[in-house]
């Protein structure tokens, strides 16, 4: 089943909270690609959005509606700064994330919490949640 949603996230390297959505696609059993889309709030005339395309697992649990899931993917993070005046400042930087998290499968609304690492230039750890609708 193909999910969508929206979720919320805090970041550290001060990059603060951020807003963003993704997409689940699933492409065998167990497995889904995750592209997400995130938006940062830091401030300071600072603008930074981030893609990352993950791939999960979904282990096989001896439980009813596991939720657990794992992945890894590569994270591109693109920052700006427009400080007051002509001219502004910008730069991107790609890095590994890796993913993991829990889906509560027992609702009609899934809602998740996870935890991504991403390393490379713009090093962080991002708490988040949110919400996935079945199309």
């Amino acid at each position: 089943k193909i999910l969508v949603g929206p979720h919320a996230e805090f970041a550290t390297n001060d990059l603060d909270f951020g807003i963003g959505a993704h997409l689940s696609y699933p492409i065998v059993n167990r497995i889904d690609i995750l592209p997400t889309f995130d938006y940062y709030l830091p401030g300071n005339s600072v603008h930074v959005w981030t893609l990352d395309g993950s791939v999960r697992y979904w282990p096989n649990l001896n439980m009813k509606n596991p939720g657990l899931y794992a992945g890894a993917g590569l994270n591109y993070t693109h920052t700006s700064f427009n400080p007051p005046g002509p001219g502004s400042v910008s730069d991107g930087s790609v890095g590994l994330s890796l993913t993991g998290g829990w889906m509560f499968k027992q609702v009609s609304v899934l809602p998740f919490g996870q935890i991504r690492v991403v390393i490379g230039d713009a090093d962080r750890v991002e708490f988040g949640g949110g919400i996935n609708f079945k199309l």
